[in-house]
């Protein structure tokens, strides 16, 4: 028998209430492994990738690209790679509670721990620079290590940073600031998702004649998709290339 989870809606920081699919990664019933991308999550600030913290397959997808859902809501039901039937995936969605934490649905469940003596008080972690494209994993080593992530270029897609970069940060000597991702641009007075931006930038439209489909009229990716589309020019018609009446011969 498979063992299923619930896959929630993730939280990034304390000021954190709600997020929105941007896309999709793997198909629902597609095997993945560990460290896979699973799906792309839009907040205020940046869109984070969520990486699978071992191996499976979604076996429903419940959440839409496009769509923002609130922390801890249910996104989708995974499974450790075996097979499950229709009513033991129902059954799951009908008992499920949301959380506030994460999509692992055991995280909580077990009793506080003591609180540990009282000793000298930690350093501050790094600041993460705004708009800085980061897995939450890669995230938590670079805090827990005490790395500074300006100081680090992403091998990742669109200059992610994974954990990979952090523990080689972490054991490489001091070295010149190397330039990073370029920072997302400012909220301003449009209200827009940061991939709804970076698509509006790449061709050349302006957000404020776009209308927008998300809440409070938040301009989405799709509404840009949209433009772009309808401001494609149409192909030009074929023109006929009349046959030539000259007469052969003298």
């Amino acid at each position: 028998m498979a063992k299923l989870k619930a896959f929630t809606m993730p939280k990034w920081g304390i000021e954190m209430a709600e997020g929105t699919i941007a896309d999709w990664m793997v198909a629902e019933n597609a095997p993945f492994s560990r460290g896979t991308v699973l799906t792309l999550i839009e907040t205020d600030k940046i869109t984070n990738e969520v990486e699978a913290e071992a191996d499976g397959r979604f076996v429903r997808i419940l959440a839409k690209p496009g769509e923002t859902y609130p922390v801890g809501a249910l996104l989708a039901v995974l499974s450790d790679g075996g097979e499950a039937s229709p009513a033991e995936i129902d059954a799951l969605i009908a008992g499920f509670r949301p959380s506030d934490s994460s999509f692992d649905p055991d995280a909580g469940t077990a009793p506080p721990a003591a609180p540990a003596p009282p000793s000298a008080a930690p350093a501050a972690p790094p600041p993460v620079p705004a708009g800085l494209a980061i897995s939450p994993a890669a995230l938590a080593e670079a805090q827990a290590l005490g790395v500074d992530l300006a100081g680090i270029a992403g091998s990742g897609r669109h200059g992610r940073i994974s954990a990979q970069d952090v523990h080689q940060a972490a054991r490489a000597p001091a070295a010149p600031v190397l330039a990073g991702p370029l920072p997302l641009t400012p909220e301003g007075p449009v209200r827009a998702t940061p991939v709804a931006r970076r698509l509006a930038a790449l061709h050349e439209l302006d957000l404020a004649k776009l209308t927008g489909s998300g809440p409070r009229g938040r301009v989405r990716r799709a509404d840009v998709l949209a433009a772009v589309a309808n401001a494609a020019p149409a192909p030009a018609a074929a023109v006929p290339v009349a046959a030539s009446l000259a007469p052969s011969g003298a």
